[in-house]
């Protein structure tokens, strides 16, 4: 997903840089427990599938609704649950292209 005059970031990205691990727990936001994990490619594993981005994960993960997996998905970073899309902010202010 490309945010306004930047271009789109892929896990796979997030994955080269360091700012996210292989075999990385996700869960959805609101929830209590990991439910996916970043694989070694930069997709997302959920339920036995593993998915292309952030967002068709999210998606099957919430029965087919669209939804930004950005957003949605959150990843525990020092102690703490953060949304994947403040680790692609992360990336940018790196200044990875």
């Amino acid at each position: 997903m490309a945010q306004r005059g930047r271009s789109a970031v892929t896990l796979a990205q997030l994955l080269q840089s360091g700012l996210i691990d292989a075999g990385q727990e996700l869960r959805l936001r609101g929830t209590a427990e990991a439910q996916a994990v970043v694989t070694q490619t930069g997709g997302v594993e959920y339920a036995g599938t593993v998915y292309s981005s952030p967002s068709t994960a999210a998606r099957a993960a919430r029965g087919g609704t669209s939804t930004n997996g950005w957003l949605a998905w959150q990843v525990e970073i020092d102690g703490l649950w953060v949304d994947l899309s403040d680790l692609r902010q992360r990336w940018f202010a790196q200044g990875e292209r």
